[in-house]
């Protein structure tokens, strides 16, 4: 393909442009991205027709900024590649035209030493000789000329050639960087994605037969349960009574309900199923002591009320014992309920973090 010097300065608009437009489609991925997210929160006035459209909406942006991004990249590395042609298409032009003037410069050089021998052997054709060596000195002069010309004419486009290496090796560096934040945007979308599936997956228990183990001996505890009031919490609260279970834990009911205090029928529709609400966060377990914590925390772990041990080893277990993993999903410690008398371990199962 042949340029003209107007050329490049086209070619270099456009690769500005296309990177430009690359950048707008990276904004365009976080925005969709973002759509993602906000379409999960659980927000009144965020109804489920809304999260649909814009869980709609968002994943179409998302595919329609990633396939624009991937254009703009495949567009810029077009443009720097006719770049380079164009630099080295001079390049080879330069050396053609200092080829032409050496040659060129030869043969005056050859025509005037020809006319010096002709002089020498043919005195009686001097002036005719003298005319020929000045024609042929003229032509050297034009000749010399012509290669001084030539050879700035050279010492230019070699500029113009390590201007284009500085343009090519900017072009890789540009063409690197957009590689590299294309790279980290699919790894932040991976990310997004991951974190959307974490919070849309319900809790569940993983490694039963290890989590069984660990509790069964303190086979015969009492416990009661609260949960938080979605079918999400109640399923789960669900999962946690059979375990307790098959570890041969004694599930109690509550005290009488109490006018005024909400309750769900987790376990079935009589009313002695039913099982008061709590407000918490992840699964908090509470144990009623008789002692103060000062007591407690200076009392040898095998003298301890085997409520509280149990309660420990319950919370303890429970960590790694809940899917999706999430450092909220048991609380940091048993809570402490200052009580004359010990009563059974309290587990609220709490809303998912």
């Amino acid at each position: 393909m042949i340029f003209i010097a107007s050329d490049i300065e086209s070619l270099s608009r456009s690769l500005s442009g296309w990177e430009w437009a690359e950048y707008a489609s990276e904004a365009f991925v976080i925005i969709a991205c973002a759509g993602e997210f906000v379409a999960d929160l659980e927000r009144p006035w965020l109804t489920e027709e809304r999260k649909h459209h814009l869980q709609r909406r968002s994943t179409i942006l998302l595919v329609a900024a990633l396939f624009a991004s991937l254009v703009c990249l495949i567009r810029t590395n077009e443009l720097s590649g006719s770049v380079i042609g164009f630099l080295g298409q001079r390049a080879e032009e330069a050396g053609a035209k200092a080829k032409t003037a050496i040659a060129d410069a030869s043969t005056a050089l050859s025509l005037g030493k020809d006319a010096l021998s002709k002089a020498g052997a043919a005195q009686q054709s001097l002036s005719k000789a003298e005319k020929e060596a000045n024609q042929a000195q003229a032509a050297a002069s034009n000749a010399l000329t012509l290669a001084r010309g030539a050879r700035q004419e050279a010492d230019s486009f070699e500029k113009d050639i390590a201007s284009a290496k500085k343009q090519a090796a900017e072009a890789e560096s540009h063409l690197a960087d957009a590689l590299q934040r294309a790279a980290n945007a699919e790894r932040q979308a991976t990310q997004a994605e991951a974190e959307l599936s974490r919070i849309r997956s319900p809790r569940s228990i993983t490694n039963e037969p290890a989590l069984v183990a660990a509790l069964t001996p303190f086979k015969g505890t009492e416990y009661t349960l609260n949960v938080f009031q979605d079918d999400e919490a109640a399923q789960f609260t669900r999962a946690v009574d059979g375990v307790l279970g098959q570890a041969g834990w004694i599930r109690k009911q509550p005290g009488v309900l109490h006018l005024g205090i909400t309750s769900l029928n987790v376990f079935g529709q009589d009313i002695k199923d039913a099982v008061p609400v709590c407000v918490e966060t992840g699964i908090q377990i509470h144990v009623q002591a008789k002692e103060p914590l000062k007591v407690l925390q200076s009392t040898p772990t095998p003298l301890l009320p085997k409520t509280l041990r149990a309660a420990t080893t319950l919370r303890v277990a429970l960590v790694p014992s809940i899917s999706p993993s999430d450092e909220r999903n048991v609380g940091n410690s048993v809570q402490l309920d200052k009580d004359p008398g010990e009563g059974p371990v309290l587990i609220c199962v709490g809303k998912k973090p």
